[in-house]
C-alpha cells in the first residue's frame, strides 16, 4: 500500500494546479469560435470560484469580458447570442397582427380546425391572399425593409393557406367573377399582374388604394388609366372561354306538375374574343373599385373603433350562419325526401368589450337572413 505523506501531497496539488493552468491556456487559445469560447468560459466559471474570491484566477484563461458574463451560470449549455440586426419580439408582434386582421385572414369555423406545435394549440386562420401577396401588402403598410424569406420564417403557425377541402364557400360574387377575368387575361398575357388587387393598383395612384378619391374615380390622376393591352389585333380576335357565376331564373314543374320558376345559381362557361374579355372588365372595374375600396374601409373602420372602445362601450359583430336541417333521433325512410325536414338559422356574432371578447349564437326558425330579425334574436 502506498502512503503518500502531507508534503508530497501538497506538491501534488501544486503541480496539478499549474499544469491544469497551462493545460486551460492551451485549450482556450485552441478556441476559434464564439460558441467554443463561450463553453470553455462556462466550464471554469461557477459558484466555488465565486465563494471563494477566486474568480479573477480564470482572467488568466479567458477574456475578463467572458468570466465576468459567465460566472453565475449554473448550465453548462450553448447560448445563441442574437445579432445587433437580428428581429425582436416586436417585429414578429407586428407580423402575427397584421396577419391575424380580419382583412388578411378569418377563423377557421370547425371545432377540429385546430393545429397543435409544441404543445401549443391555436385555432386555424386561412389567409386571404397569397404569402408573398401578404408580404408586399405588409411593406406598404409598415416602415422599413423586411425580406420575403424572413417574413414567411415569422408567420405564425396557425395562419395557413386553404387547401381544396378547405375550400372557400363564402366568396363574394364580385370578387370570384374579377378573379376569374383576371386570372384569363393573365393566362393570355394582357395584363401583367394576375392579383385583382395588383390590378386595382395598376390602375390608382402609387400607394394611393386607401384613398376614396382615387378608388372612386374621382382622381383626376386616375381617371385616364386603363388597361396596358399588350397584345396585336389578332391575338384580341382570338376565341377564348371563361368562367363566370350567374344567377337566372328557371322553369320546374312542382309535385303537383304545375309549372313553376325558381332562382338558381350556376358558375356558367362564357365563350367570347378576347376584345369582348378586355371591355368587360373595363366596364365593370370601376364599381369593383369602388366595392374594394368599401370593404377594405370598413374593416379599417371597424379596426380602430373596437381598439378605441371606452368602459361603457361594446362593439357587436352579427352575420347569419347557413340554414342547418334538422333530425330525429329515429325516422322514417320517407323523411329524407321533400321538405319534412325543418330547417333553423343559427345567427353567430360577437361581443368585443375593452380588452374582452365574447362570442354567442342564437337558434331561430325563422329563415330570414335581414337586419331587421337579426337586431330581434339579439
Amino acid at each position: 500500500m502506498l502512503i503518500v505523506s502531507g508534503e508530497n501531497r501538497i506538491k501534488q496539488n501544486l503541480l496539478f494546479g499549474a499544469v491544469l493552468q497551462k493545460q486551460l491556456k492551451k485549450n482556450y487559445a485552441a478556441c476559434h469560435s464564439d460558441k467554443d469560447k463561450q463553453m470553455h468560459a462556462k466550464v471554469i466559471s461557477g459558484h466555488f470560484l465565486k465563494k471563494y474570491k477566486l474568480g479573477f484566477m480564470a482572467n488568466h484563461f479567458i477574456s475578463a469580458h467572458l468570466a465576468k458574463k459567465y460566472r453565475d451560470r449554473k448550465n453548462v449549455i450553448y447560448e445563441r447570442q442574437n445579432k445587433k440586426d437580428s428581429l425582436g419580439d416586436l417585429h414578429k408582434e407586428n407580423i402575427c397582427a397584421f396577419l391575424e386582421e380580419d382583412i388578411n385572414s378569418s377563423t377557421a369555423p370547425g371545432k377540429r380546425d385546430y393545429v397543435t406545435v409544441r404543445k401549443v394549440r391555436r385555432q386555424k386562420r386561412y389567409m386571404h391572399d397569397s404569402v408573398y401577396g401578404l408580404y408586399k401588402k405588409y411593406l406598404a403598410n409598415s416602415q422599413g425593409f423586411l425580406s420575403y424569406q424572413t417574413f414567411c420564417r415569422l408567420r405564425p403557425f396557425w395562419i395557413v393557406s386553404p387547401r381544396i377541402k378547405d375550400r372557400d364557400t363564402c366568396r363574394c360574387v364580385k370578387h370570384a367573377n374579377m378573379a376569374f377575368m383576371t386570372e384569363k387575361l393573365y393566362q393570355m398575357k394582357v395584363v401583367p399582374k394576375k392579383s385583382m388587387h395588383e390590378l386595382c393598383s395598376q390602375l390608382c395612384c402609387p400607394d394611393t388604394t386607401s384613398r376614396k378619391v382615387c378608388m372612386y374615380g374621382e382622381c383626376s390622376h386616375c381617371k385616364t388609366k386603363s388597361l396596358s393591352v399588350v397584345p396585336s389585333a389578332e391575338k384580341l380576335n382570338e376565341q377564348i372561354v371563361y368562367q363566370k357565376w350567374s344567377s337566372r331564373c328557371e322553369s320546374r314543374l312542382d309535385k303537383n306538375d304545375k309549372p313553376i320558376k325558381v332562382r338558381i345559381v350556376v358558375k356558367d362557361k362564357i365563350s367570347c374574343t378576347l376584345s369582348e374579355l378586355v371591355s368587360e372588365t373595363e366596364s365593370i372595374l370601376p364599381s369593383f373599385l369602388k366595392h374594394v375600396y368599401n370593404i377594405d374601409h370598413q374593416y379599417v373602420e371597424m379596426k380602430e373603433k373596437r381598439l378605441a372602445l371606452q368602459c361603457n362601450e361594446v362593439l357587436i359583430l352579427v352575420d347569419f350562419s347557413e340554414n342547418y336541417l334538422s333530425k330525429y333521433t329515429d325516422e322514417i325512410q320517407s323523411v329524407h325526401f321533400g321538405a319534412s325536414r325543418n330547417q333553423i338559422s343559427l345567427h353567430t356574432g360577437v361581443i368585443y368589450y375593452m380588452d374582452q371578447c365574447i362570442s354567442f349564437c342564437t337558434v331561430s326558425s325563422s329563415l330570414r337572413h335581414d337586419p331587421s330579425i337579426r337586431t330581434i334574436f339579439i
